[in-house]
């Protein structure tokens, strides 16, 4: 009976990550920079967007 119990706890703790990290992968979906720790393209695309974004706010001055 104890066995029982125990296996049914992990199965559950399972369950409940895979679940868990399935729910974050689909939310995360549309992030192409989801689990990059700062990676030299995620620089370049910060560095233009900040480009852009200065240029923006130099045309409304």
């Amino acid at each position: 009976m104890a066995q029982e119990i125990i296996i049914f706890i992990i199965l559950a703790f399972c369950v409940f990550y895979a679940g868990r990290r399935i729910y974050i992968i689909i939310k995360k979906a549309g992030n192409p920079c989801y689990g990059c720790k700062g990676c030299e393209l995620h620089n370049k695309i910060l560095a233009n967007s900040r480009k852009k974004c200065a240029k923006n706010l130099e045309r409304t001055k």
